[in-house]
């Protein structure tokens, strides 16, 4: 919980801090494979 609380609580930490990099290492690993991406719209 502490953890957690950590990264709920600062602002320094949001989502491109944390997913940026993590996309960026999937991405790598995938390359030169075919992907196909779909965007679930049903919340909009």
């Amino acid at each position: 919980m502490e953890r957690l609380n950590y990264f709920v609580h600062k602002a320094h930490i949001n989502a491109e801090t944390f997913y940026v990099p993590l996309l960026k290492q999937f991405l790598r690993a995938w390359e030169g494979l075919v992907m196909l991406l779909t965007l679930d719209t049903s919340m909009l």
